[in-house]
């Protein structure tokens, strides 16, 4: 198969395949070889690209970004952690405060639209307060 890319299609395709394969790898103790081996093929081919200054190689042969090319990803990355932090927090507290309010059985019983209308209700509460206080007002009781 081959695939014509100008310099810039090639370099957003090294950004897709950096963040995908962060996505996939950064926090395994044994990568996925196969992202692996797309990445390294990927980036051994910048430099015949013209993208030779965002890319570097070890003294094993092993490619990687710059640091400026990897600080501009990691704004990415951030952002994106912060949007999953913030969703993910919401819909707990949504989840706890429902089961709270009603049960887990009768949290379970709650019919599509009611429990949509809650959930609604929740996140736009959370949402707001977390919007205007940041997790300022967030205590944990015992």
């Amino acid at each position: 198969m081959t695939l014509e890319l100008d310099k810039k299609q090639y370099e957003n395709l090294l950004k897709l395949v950096s963040l995908g394969n962060a996505m996939a790898n950064s926090y395994r103790e044994e990568t996925i070889e196969e992202f692996q081996g797309i990445f390294d093929l990927l980036y051994s081919k910048a430099e015949e690209a013209g993208l030779g200054e965002i890319v570097e190689k070890d003294e094993e042969g092993s490619f990687f970004p710059t640091e400026d090319f990897e600080l501009m990803l990691n704004s990415f990355v951030e952002e994106y952690d912060e949007s999953c932090f913030w969703d993910r927090l919401i819909d707990t507290l949504v989840e706890r405060d429902l089961v709270a309010k009603y049960g887990e059985e009768g949290f379970e019983k709650l019919s599509e639209e009611e429990l949509e209308t809650e959930q609604e209700n929740l996140i736009k509460f959370y949402a707001t307060e977390f919007e205007a206080n940041d997790v300022e007002n967030l205590f944990l009781k015992k």
